[in-house]
């Protein structure tokens, strides 16, 4: 497993889980313009909408009637004997969709890291994501494991196979796989209708939002991981499909790399009119600029058009990713003439 060092600047780890990878095929990690709906606390409420119809809608018990086998990221078939009364998540992402499901009461061991809705504070923890306490989580008597490739080790992932756990490894590389891995956990889980529907609400509302989007002009952006040393984001990665969705262009997205380490020079260069920073890498866009000071002649500089967004509604695919990609259109468009 190779790991991309950490921003010496990062003051909260939950969120930034998309740092460690590990993955068993890998060496490494049009038409007339519709209203921006529901960004802020309009998409919130909706969001909540959502994720209190899925897990009260309908007749749950004749849902939970079956269960059937389901392929996960690593090309497992996972087949459980019964639907998994008691299931533990290894991801903060897979707490949250689990959540969004109604599976709240079958959840029995979470993370460190799992903070997310806050009555997930009630649940036991098992440690953290790249070292759980697997002494704790066998403890538990889980029907299944969710773990992820984004977090989580192989060799913990080797450690629960050999100790005879049920165990489903989910990996979302962009927003397509979110809400795939939503269907998958939902059919997984016995909640395959709940899944379906939430997947479909999300999908349709991530779909408006990048209609609008593509209306605007794109925004050359710079979405910075860390400010000590500069960090960015290669093409290929998630949090460059948001920004292309949002209607920006990635100004490092001609990196060969994932998370490439920039110079100021390469950035006084390549010009961002908007720098996209997440919460867990900087307080405030002073704190942006002092790190970036001698580029005042860079657009995003001069203009002020620094951001802060909120890590975990960016890093985290789950069902808040939609959340994400409307805070990163708000900070590359002007939305204040539009119907909120």
């Amino acid at each position: 497993m190779k790991l991309l060092p950490r921003s010496r600047n990062n003051r909260s780890s939950p969120s930034s889980s998309y740092f460690y990878w590990f993955d068993p095929t890998r060496t490494a990690p049009s038409g007339s313009a519709p209203s921006l709906p529901c960004i802020g606390m309009r998409l919130r409420a909706y969001l909540w909408i959502v994720l209190f119809l899925s897990s009260c809608g309908g007749d749950r018990s004749s849902e939970l009637a079956t269960v059937h086998p389901v392929a996960d990221d690593m090309g497992r078939t996972v087949s459980l004997p019964h639907v998994p009364g008691r299931i533990v998540s290894l991801s903060p992402h897979v707490t949250e969709i689990l959540f969004a499901l109604g599976l709240d009461s079958s959840i029995v061991g979470v993370t460190d890291y799992c903070d997310f809705p806050p009555s997930v504070r009630n649940i036991p923890r098992v440690g953290g994501l790249s070292n759980p306490n697997l002494e704790k989580l066998v403890e538990l008597g889980p029907d299944v494991v969710i773990m992820t490739v984004s977090g989580n080790t192989r060799q913990d992932f080797e450690s629960l196979e050999r100790l005879n756990l049920a165990v489903f490894v989910t990996n979302p590389r962009n927003l397509s796989g979110v809400f795939d891995s939503i269907r998958r956990i939902g059919v997984l889980t016995g909640r395959a209708q709940a899944g379906d529907s939430l997947a479909s609400l999300l999908r349709k509302r991530a779909d408006s939002l990048t209609a609008f989007a593509a209306t605007r002009r794109n925004i050359p952006t710079l979405f910075l991981l860390s400010i000590q040393p500069i960090i960015s984001i290669g093409k290929e990665t998630f949090l460059d499909e948001l920004i292309r969705l949002a209607g920006g262009t990635n100004v490092s997205s001609g990196s060969s790399i994932a998370y490439p380490l920039l110079s100021k020079e390469e950035i006084l260069q390549r010009a961002p009119e908007v720098i996209v920073v997440s919460s867990d890498v900087a307080a405030s866009p002073d704190d942006v600029a002092h790190a970036l000071r001698g580029l005042s002649t860079v657009p995003a500089v001069a203009h002020k058009r620094i951001t802060i967004v909120e890590a975990d509604l960016v890093s985290r695919p789950g069902p808040r990713i939609v959340d994400g990609l409307a805070t990163i259109i708000k900070a590359l468009h002007d939305t204040s003439g539009l119907r909120h």
